[in-house]
Formats: C-alpha cells, structure tokens, sequence
C-alpha cells in the first residue's frame, strides 16, 4: 500500500495550523466536561445500584457499536463539519435537559438512562467524524504530529476529568455538573462554526447505493497494511483496555492495596501515553513505522505481564506507565499511516471500521476478562491479555511487508 500526499513545507513541519490547535484546545475541555459529567453519571447510578451501573454503561456502549458503521457513511455523505457541529448541539441541548429535569424533578433512574441512551447513539455519529479532523488539516509528516497533540490534550482532560467531576459533583451537584459539561459543548460548538478546515473533501452526493455503509469494507480488509491496522488495534483495545477498566481495582481489592493504588495504576498508562504523544507532537514519527510498532507491541506485552506479576503498587504502576508508553508508540505509529492510506471521500467510513474493531474487541475481551477474573484472579486475566499481545509482536514480525516512511509518503516494503 503506499499513500502519498504532496511534500510539507519547513514552515507547515514547524508549526500546526492555528485553527486546528484552537479546535484541539476546544475538543479537548469538552472531553474533560464530559468525562467529569461521566464520573457524575457513574456517582448517582452506583448510589441506586450495582445493577443500574450496568446499565448505563451498556447504553452508552452497545448503541455506538451498533450504529459505527451507518455514523461513518452519513459523516462522508454530509461532511465531517457538519457531523461534528450536528453532533456538539444535540448534547448541548442535552445538558439543558438534563439540568431542567434534574434541577425541578431530581436525578432519577430513567434520567440516567435516558442520558446514557443518547450519549451512546451520538458517538456512534461523532467518533468517526472527530477521528479524521488531523486529517482536515494536516497532511505529510505533519499529520502524525497534529494526532499526536489532539491525542496528548485528550489524555490530559482525561486524567483531570474524574478529579474534577468530584470536585464537581460535591459543590454544585449533578445539575451543576451537567450546566459545566454544557459550557463545553457551547465552546466547542462555537469553534467548529467559524473554522474552515483547508483539506476537507466535497460531501459526496453520487453514491450509487444510498449510504454505502460496507463499502470500505473490501478495499480495508483486502489491503494487507489496512488489514494489519485493524486487527493490531483490536487486539490493543481487547488486551489493554479491560486490564485498565477494571484491573487496577480487581488487583488492589485482591492484594489488598485499598483504593488509592488503584486509582494510582489506572493513571500509570495515561502518564505513559502521554509523554509519547508529547513527543511525536513535537519530533514526529519514526521513519520504519513496521519496528516501531513491533518495539511498542513488546513494551505493551512487558506492561501487561509486569502488572500481572508485580507485588507492590509502585511497582504496578511503572508497568501500567510502560503500558502507556506502548500503546501510544504503537497508534501514534499506525492511525496516522492509515488516514494518510483513506480516500478523501471515504474518511467517515474508514475511520468507523477502525473505531468498531476496538469497541467490538472490547465488548467481547470484557466478558473474557472478567469471567477468568471471576474464577481464578484479575492476574491470570492480565497475564492472558500479555499472552495475547505477544502472540500479536510473533505475528507482527512474521509478517512479510511492512511500513516505512518515505518523505512525506507512507510506502509499503517487502
């Protein structure tokens, strides 16, 4: 497979578009209100039932899973801007609901599952649009650097969104929590009215079957470096992410290390993946992508099998940073060569197809994980997503083609 795009200027190498580092800054306070909000929803649900915990969190997921596919066309045949600006005023509206009826009626059970409901069926529509902004306006060497900072704010408001939805939750209630998550989306909103991105493609209006929802599904499979991005992704999402989720609390309340290793751990990955994000924002990529997602893929196996073998929680927590640092040398590497590989008229679907391995891998590696949890302990569980993962570097290094960079072309070699 080889992608190329015409050559960046030393100047265009320097510096990222400044529209494009505002709407950076704008997504990534509006993940931070939503994850904050997200620590609001899981507080009051957990306060009714384990079981209603549940399922909230399954409406959320299971409607997004279900409608990637169909969210990515519609991105493609209505423009990505447009998906996005769609996407921010339905949740702004949202959270006006959501602060009318918690304020005059209280937080009730349907109210929560309500929230989740929607939540989950917007980001079946916003996931693959939000995906391919680097790719509106960046292209070249600079696009690895422009995902790599989207990527380093994300993970930033990610690490400060549940302190602050505490924080939240205790001085202005879930209401007021709700009425700050608005503000985001108000801010973002507003931001994605007035930039134009230069490198967006013409919506396409001549699909000869409606959407076209599977139509990419031929062309990614049957392209070997399509193919290795998919399942290596997948992979990643069924081994890291439920070790994550939920193996920090499981292996502190099994050791006895009490909730602050826990909470300690489940930083450790994000610390990681950030000071790889930081990095490739401000030096770029490898230019033998192939190695540097073999030595990510083994560093995300080490993690994996340290936590799983580690007796304290300092030690933990290196591991879980070693994580981090895997996982993000291995998608820093990847997702930039795949959107630079994705046809301009088909980025929405692309990126859907590339969202859904992961959420489908997961949904199925959760049950796995904590079924062996369940039956033998959170450490056999971790220890099996490492095995996994070092099946996937065997695999991976087996493999008879691999990437490199060429300039400002991502070239396949044999």
């Amino acid at each position: 497979m080889t992608a190329r795009v015409a050559p960046a200027t030393t100047a265009e190498r320097q510096r990222l578009p400044a529209a494009y580092v505002v709407w950076s800054g704008a997504a990534a306070t509006s993940t931070l209100g939503s994850s904050a909000f997200g620590f609001a929803m899981t507080w009051y649900a957990t306060g009714v039932s384990a079981g209603l915990t549940g399922l909230v969190g399954v409406l959320t997921t299971l409607p997004t899973a279900a409608l990637l596919l169909l969210g990515g066309a519609v991105a493609d045949r209505f423009g990505v801007r447009r998906m996005l600006i769609a996407g921010d005023a339905v949740m702004l509206a949202l959270s006006v609901f959501v602060v009318a009826i918690a304020t005059t009626v209280g937080v009730h059970p349907w109210l929560l599952i309500a929230v989740a409901l929607v939540d989950g069926v917007e980001s079946a529509f916003y996931l693959p649009a939000a995906g391919v902004v680097p790719r509106l306006f960046a292209t070249g060497d600079a696009l690895p650097r422009a995902t790599a900072f989207n990527s380093t704010l994300t993970q930033l408001a990610r690490i400060a969104g549940p302190p602050c939805g505490a924080l939240a939750v205790t001085a202005v209630a879930f209401a007021g929590t709700a009425a700050v998550d608005g503000v985001t989306f108000l801010l973002i909103l507003l931001v994605l009215i007035r930039i134009r991105p230069p490198h967006a493609p013409v919506p396409s209006t001549d699909e000869p079957s409606g959407l076209s929802v599977l139509r990419p599904l031929t062309a990614v499979w049957g392209d070997p470096q399509l193919r290795a991005v998919i399942v290596t992704t997948g992979v990643i999402a069924a081994a890291v992410l439920p070790s994550v989720i939920y193996g920090p609390s499981l292996l502190a309340r099994e050791s006895g290390w009490g909730p602050g290793a826990s909470g300690l751990i489940e930083v450790g990955w994000l610390v990681g993946g950030v000071v790889v994000t930081t990095l490739i924002a401000r030096r770029g990529t490898s230019h033998r992508i192939g190695l540097a997602v073999a030595a990510g893929l083994l560093m995300v196996g080490a993690g994996l099998s340290g936590m799983a073998l580690s007796p304290l929680p300092v030690a933990t927590f290196g591991c879980a940073v070693v994580l981090g640092l895997g996982v993000s040398v291995c998608t820093g590497h990847l997702w930039p060569a795949y959107l630079l590989a994705t046809p301009m008229d088909q980025l929405g679907r692309y990126q859907s197809l590339l969202v859904f391995a992961q959420m489908a891998t997961l949904l199925v590696a959760t049950v796995i994980f904590t079924t062996v949890a369940g039956q033998l302990s959170a450490r056999w569980s971790i220890a099996l997503c490492a095995a996994v993962v070092l099946l996937t570097l065997a695999w991976w290094t087996a493999r008879k083609r691999g990437w490199t960079k060429n300039g400002d072309a991502v070239v396949s070699t044999v």
